[in-house]
C-alpha cells in the first residue's frame, strides 16, 4: 500500500511504503502451475525501520516442491532487503520506492528449494493511491551470480488493491520477467 506505514502482503508486485516500526512478519505463500505447487510455510521476517524513508529485513523459510512424481522440501535462501522510498504521494506526484533484495545462498540446493548462489533483485515502483484504490507498477532487474554465464532477468508488472475496510486488503497482479541475454559474472 502506498500508506506511511506498508503492510506486507502476497503480492508478486510489492508497494512503494516502507515498515515505520519494528515487525515480525510471517507468511505461507502457495504458486501452482500446470507442472505442480511450490509452498512457502512458513517464511518468517522481521523488518526494522531506520528512518521515515528507510526500512531494513531479513527472511528466512522452509519450501515445499510439489510434482505429480514426486515431493521435495527443505530451507530457503536468506533474504536481506532495503527498502527507499524515494518519493511519497503528494497531489502531483506519484509515490515511488527502490527496494534491493540480496538472497544468500545457504537454502537446501539439492532438494530444489534453494538457488545455490547468490542473487540479486533491484526493483523500482511506483503507485497512486485514490480513495479505496492503490495502483502500483513495477519494473525489477534480477542477477544471479556464481556461474560461469550469470543469469539476468528484466520483468515488469503491475497490481491494482482495492481497501474496503482496514482489515481487508483485495488485490490482483500480474507479473512477467525474461532473460537479459547472456552476460559474464
Amino acid at each position: 500500500l502506498a500508506t506511511p506505514g506498508a503492510e506486507a502482503g502476497p503480492w508478486e508486485v510489492g508497494g512503494t511504503g516502507v515498515d515505520s516500526k519494528r515487525k515480525v512478519k510471517a507468511e505461507l505463500a502457495l504458486k501452482q502451475d500446470a507442472g505442480g505447487r511450490v509452498w512457502s510455510r512458513p517464511v518468517l521476517g522481521y523488518a526494522l525501520p531506520l528512518n521515515a524513508a528507510m526500512s531494513v529485513e531479513v527472511a528466512y523459510g522452509y519450501g515445499v516442491i510439489e510434482r505429480s512424481d514426486h515431493r521435495t522440501s527443505g530451507a530457503r535462501d536468506l533474504d536481506l532487503k532495503l527498502k527507499y522510498q524515494l518519493a511519497s504521494q503528494t497531489p502531483t506526484r506519484l509515490a515511488w520506492l527502490v527496494e534491493p533484495k540480496l538472497s544468500v545462498p545457504i537454502g537446501d540446493e539439492r532438494a530444489g528449494i534453494g538457488r545455490g548462489r547468490y542473487a540479486l533483485e533491484v526493483p523500482l515502483r511506483t503507485s497512486r493511491t485514490s480513495g479505496a484504490l492503490t495502483y502500483t507498477a513495477e519494473a525489477r532487474y534480477t542477477h544471479v551470480f556464481g556461474t560461469p554465464r550469470a543469469q539476468q532477468l528484466w520483468g515488469m508488472g503491475g497490481l491494482v488493491e482495492y481497501v474496503p475496510s482496514p482489515a481487508w486488503v483485495l488485490g490482483i497482479d500480474v507479473f512477467a520477467d525474461t532473460p537479459r541475454g547472456d552476460a559474464s559474472s
